[in-house]
C-alpha cells in the first residue's frame, strides 16, 4: 500500500515478525577493542529523509495519519521491539545528539521549580526568600507550560480537535497528569501567599485571601512538593542505572494496587461486622463509632496489634470482638500481607525481565517530546545516520544480550 511497508503493518500487526525484520536491519561483525561492531541500516526505518528534513513517514493502519517508525512503536506500545541492536542504536544517538542537552535543560528548571516551591510555600509572604522563590516559581511555570502548549499542538491531528488533544496528553501516561497538577498548583500556591498579604486589602479592611483558605490549601501544596518530587524521578530514570529500578517499582505498585482491592473488601466487612457487633444491641460503649473501628483495623495492619479498643465491651459481645479481632489479624496480617511479599518477589522477577525495554520505551517518549523541526543537533543526527548507513559501526547501546554492563558508547568508523 501506498505510504506503508511490510515492516509498519508488521509492527501494529504482527510484532514477532517485525523484530525479525529488525534483527536483518543489523548485522553483528565482530569485537573491536572491547566494543560489538555492527553493520546497520537504516534505510526504510528513519532514511531517506522526507521533504521537510524529518524522518521517514508511513500511513498508519489504524488512523491514516502520517507518523514515524518509531511513532508506530510507541502508540502500539511495542517495547520488546526497542531491545533490537539497531533501534537500540538509532536512541542512543538521538540522546547524545540531541536528548541530553535538552534533558539537563529541564531537569535543572524542575531542579529550580521544585526548591523554588519549597522555600515559597515555608517563608513569610514580605520576605526576599519568599520574592525570588515566587519568580522563579513563575519563571519555570512559563517555560513548562510553553513545553506542554507545544506537546498539545504536536498531538493534534487533522480529525482531532484541541480540547481532544488535551485530553490525549493529559490521559497519555501518568507523567503528563503529573505535569498538569504541576502547571496548575506551582502558580497558585504562590498566588494564594501573595493575596495573603497584608498590603493588599478589599474595601473593608480585611486581606483578600485569608487564613482559613491558606490553611485549605495547605494540603494542596504538599501534594505539588511530592509531585515535583515524583517528576524529578522520573527524569532520573533516563539513565539506565535508575530506569529499570523505577519501571520494576512502578510494575509492583500496580499490583498492590490490584492487592488493595482485594485487601479493602475484606476490611470493610470486618468493620461492617465489629460495627454491627456492638450496636447491635442499641447500647453501644463510647468511643466505637465506624471511624474510630476502621482506623484502629489499620493500625493492627501496622503491627500494632491491641485489644484496647473493646476494653469496654462484656460477655457474649466481648467474645464475639475476640473471634472477630483474631479472624481478622490471621486473615490480613499473616495471610494477607505474607502474600503481597510473596506477589512482589514474583513481580519483581517478572517485571525487572522486561525492564529494559520498558526502560528504553520511557527514554524513546522523553525524545519523541524533546523532538521539533528546527531543534539544534537533528540535522547533525540526520546526516550521521546516511554517512554510516551500511558501513561498519560500533552500536551506540547496540548490545547482543542484555546481562552487559553499562559502557555501551560506540564511535562510528567510516
Amino acid at each position: 500500500d501506498a505510504g506503508r511497508s511490510p515492516l509498519s503493518m508488521a509492527v501494529e500487526r504482527l510484532p514477532e515478525f517485525a523484530s525479525r525484520l529488525l534483527q536483518r536491519k543489523s548485522r553483528f561483525e565482530y569485537r573491536w577493542w572491547g566494543n560489538d561492531l555492527y553493520m546497520f541500516d537504516y534505510q526504510g526505518l528513519v532514511l531517506p529523509r522526507e521533504k521537510d528534513g524529518g524522518p521517514l513517514v508511513f500511513t498508519s493502519l489504524e488512523r491514516g495519519d502520517d507518523v514515524t517508525l518509531e511513532d508506530l512503536v510507541v502508540r502500539e506500545s511495542r517495547q520488546e521491539l526497542l531491545e533490537s541492536p539497531v533501534l537500540r542504536d538509532l536512541i542512543e544517538r538521538k540522546w547524545r545528539a540531541y536528548g541530553s542537552k535538552i534533558y539537563s535543560r529541564r531537569i535543572v528548571v524542575l531542579l529550580a521549580m521544585l526548591a523554588a516551591v519549597f522555600v515559597e510555600s515555608n517563608s513569610p509572604v514580605d520576605s526576599l526568600p519568599f520574592f525570588v522563590a515566587a519568580l522563579t516559581t513563575f519563571a519555570s511555570w512559563a517555560f513548562f507550560l510553553r513545553v506542554e502548549l507545544r506537546e498539545v499542538s504536536k498531538q493534534q491531528s487533522f480529525k482531532d480537535s484541541t480540547l481532544e488533544a488535551i485530553k490525549q496528553q493529559l490521559t497519555s501516561s501518568i507523567w503528563n497528569s503529573l505535569d498538569f497538577i504541576n502547571l496548575v498548583l506551582a502558580p497558585s500556591a504562590a498566588l494564594l501567599k501573595v493575596l495573603s498579604f497584608d498590603f493588599l486589602l478589599r474595601g473593608d479592611g480585611t486581606v483578600l485571601v485569608d487564613k482559613a483558605t491558606l490553611e485549605a490549601a495547605a494540603p494542596f501544596v504538599g501534594l505539588l512538593n511530592m509531585s515535583l518530587a515524583f517528576r524529578i524521578l522520573q527524569y532520573a530514570s533516563m539513565y539506565r542505572s535508575l530506569g529499570p529500578l523505577l519501571v520494576t517499582l512502578l510494575g509492583m505498585l500496580g499490583d498492590f494496587v490490584r492487592f488493595s482491592t482485594l485487601l479493602a473488601v475484606i476490611i470493610v466487612g470486618f468493620a461492617n461486622a465489629f460495627y454491627t457487633l456492638v450496636h447491635y444491641s442499641g447500647s453501644a460503649p463510647p468511643g466505637l463509632d465506624y471511624g474510630v473501628i476502621l482506623q484502629n483495623m489499620l493500625i493492627w495492619l501496622c503491627g500494632q496489634v491491641s485489644l484496647d479498643l473493646f476494653a469496654n465491651l462484656s460477655g457474649p459481645e466481648l467474645l464475639g470482638a475476640e473471634f472477630l479481632f483474631w479472624s481478622y489479624v490471621i486473615t490480613t496480617y499473616f495471610i494477607g500481607l505474607n502474600l503481597l511479599v510473596a506477589v512482589f518477589n514474583s513481580t519483581y522477577a517478572r517485571v525487572f525481565q522486561r525492564s529494559t525495554s520498558e526502560w528504553l520505551m520511557v527514554r524513546l517518549q522523553a525524545l519523541r517530546e524533546f523532538e521539533a523541526p528546527d531543534l539544534e543537533g537533528v540535522d547533525t543526527y540526520f546526516k550521521q545516520l546516511e554517512t554510516i548507513s551500511e558501513q561498519r559501526s560500533i552500536g551506540r547501546g547496540a548490545k547482543r544480550s542484555d546481562d552487559d554492563d553499562d559502557d555501551d558508547v560506540g564511535i562510528a568508523l567510516l
